[in-house]
C-alpha cells in the first residue's frame, strides 16, 4: 500500500533553500540537534586508478541504536522486522530492524519500543550487543550499536502495523533481494549465530 499511494514526490533544491542548515566551516551543519553532518575531504589512497579525490561524506554526530527482537513462536525463532520509508530508498519503503534510532532523534516511542528500551536498560534478554563500524565510502568514521534482544513473546505488546514476525529463512531469502531489507538489518543478520 506504502509503494501503491504514497503520493511523495522528492525534489532537488538549493542548499540555500535549507532554512534549517547553514554552511560553516567547510561544512553542512543543522541549526539544531541532528544525527548527522555534511564535511568534505581530501582523499588520497595508493593502488588505485585515482589516487586523489574531493569528496562529501556524512559524519554521526553520536552513536545510532539499532536492534532485532528475537522470540519463539509455535517451536519456532521469529525475527521482529518493521517496514520503515526511509529518504533515499530505491522503492520508497524497505524492511529495517526492529529498532532504528539515529542519535539525537526525538519522537514518541510506540509500545515495542519502549519495550525493547526498558529490556536493554535492565539487561535482560540481551543476546549480543556490540558497537560496529558502518560500511561504504559515505560515511566518516560511523559507529553504530547493534542489538539482539529475546524475548518472550507472551511478554510482546499488540504490533503496530508497520510490524511483523519473520523467520531466519524468509530474512536470507530477502537479503538476495536488492532493495528489500535496509543496511541496518542485514548487518544485524551478520551477526546472527544460526544453528
Amino acid at each position: 500500500n506504502y509503494k501503491m499511494f504514497n503520493d511523495f514526490t522528492p525534489k532537488i533544491v538549493k542548499l540555500s533553500e535549507l532554512n534549517s542548515w547553514n554552511i560553516h566551516n567547510s561544512e553542512i551543519v543543522c541549526k539544531h540537534q541532528y544525527p548527522y553532518k555534511v564535511i568534505f575531504c581530501d582523499i588520497e589512497i595508493e593502488g588505485r586508478e585515482v589516487t586523489k579525490w574531493s569528496q562529501p561524506l556524512f559524519q554521526a554526530n553520536g552513536i545510532a541504536t539499532f536492534g532485532l527482537i528475537r522470540t519463539v513462536i509455535n517451536s519456532e525463532v521469529k525475527y521482529l522486522v518493521k517496514v520503515v520509508p526511509e529518504i533515499g530508498c530505491f522503492d520508497s519503503i524497505e524492511v529495517g530492524p526492529t529498532i532504528q534510532k539515529e542519535y539525537g532523534e526525538t519522537y514518541d516511542y510506540d509500545d515495542i519500543e519502549k519495550l525493547f528500551i526498558n529490556k536493554v536498560t535492565h539487561k535482560e534478554g540481551v543476546a549480543f550487543d556490540s558497537i560496529l563500524s558502518e560500511e561504504g565510502g559515505r560515511f566518516y568514521h560511523e559507529e553504530n550499536r547493534n542489538i539482539i534482544l529475546d524475548i518472550n513473546f507472551k511478554d510482546i505488546p499488540k504490533l503496530p502495523d508497520d510490524y511483523i514476525f519473520v523467520s531466519y529463512r524468509t530474512l536470507n531469502h530477502l537479503n538476495l533481494i536488492n532493495n528489500c531489507l535496509n543496511i541496518q538489518l542485514r548487518n544485524l543478520i551478520s551477526t546472527l549465530e544460526v544453528e
